[in-house]
């Protein structure tokens, strides 16, 4: 189990680095054509591996070399994403919760959030409310 600090750590770094999107499957499997998509890029690979470790959830690819450096990312998309964004959500900042909302509301309710900005949506996680967009 994570303590506070391991967490607030690996929520700092994904609040600096992350991002927190939709991902469109081309061809869709069982009528799920959009998955939230969690995913960030980084230059060391011990720092990503750490906070793959705290998170327990995701993989890691690459090296890739951009400019001719070595890049690895950590991505993860469908259902675990949620798990990844519950444990995190306290430690973001408010521009990333704006996204996590919109992008786990938009995918559970499959209309694009943005533009329905009277909707309201709430996330429960054993009871404990961790975020609304209205």
């Amino acid at each position: 189990m994570n303590n506070d600090a391991e967490l607030a750590w690996a929520g700092g770094l994904f609040e600096a680095r992350g991002c927190i999107t939709v991902k469109v499957e081309r061809r869709p499997k069982m009528g799920k054509p959009r998955r939230p998509l969690l995913c960030f890029e980084f230059g060391d690979f011990d720092t990503l591996n750490k906070f793959s470790s705290i998170i327990k959830y995701g993989t890691i690819s690459g090296p890739r070399n951009i400019r001719g450096k070595p890049r690895w990312r950590w991505s993860i998309a469908g259902a675990d994403s949620y798990k990844v964004i519950v444990k995190i959500f306290p430690f973001l900042c408010s521009r990333q919760r704006a996204s996590a909302l919109r992008v786990f509301g938009s995918v559970a309710l499959g209309v694009d959030t943005e533009w329905y900005p009277g909707l309201e949506l709430t996330y429960r996680q054993k009871g404990d409310r961790i975020g609304v967009l209205k």
